[in-house]
């Protein structure tokens, strides 16, 4: 039933959406990320987020953000990992094609 299921978001931008409250109304969670640029915290944060939420699925939209995510939702045995992007290509240089490849092979 509805009320069995919460979803939780990760944002990559920390701004302000009136969507933030509906969500919380709700029962969910916002959690911000910071840029990929501080790698350490990114990774930090996105493994507490899925080391603590306990989550039965872990869905991710944005490619080139989703490699720690999905890395610890494999790890914490999130037995129901989506890693989907409305890109056609896996990446303009051939090292992100590859890169982008791997991520999708190894978690998910």
């Amino acid at each position: 039933t509805p009320e069995e299921i919460t979803i939780d978001f990760v944002v990559y931008k920390d701004m302000q959406n009136p969507y933030y409250e509906e969500i919380k109304r709700a029962g969910g969670k916002v959690f911000f990320v910071p840029a990929i640029r501080n790698i350490r915290k990114h990774r930090l944060i996105s493994k507490k987020i899925i080391a603590e939420g306990n989550y039965d699925i872990v869905h991710d939209n944005i490619l080139m953000l989703s490699y720690f995510i999905m890395y610890y939702a494999k790890r914490y045995n999130v037995p129901v990992r989506i890693l989907h992007s409305h890109n056609s290509k896996l990446g303009e240089i051939y090292m992100k094609e590859v890169r982008n490849k791997l991520c999708i092979v190894l978690y998910c």
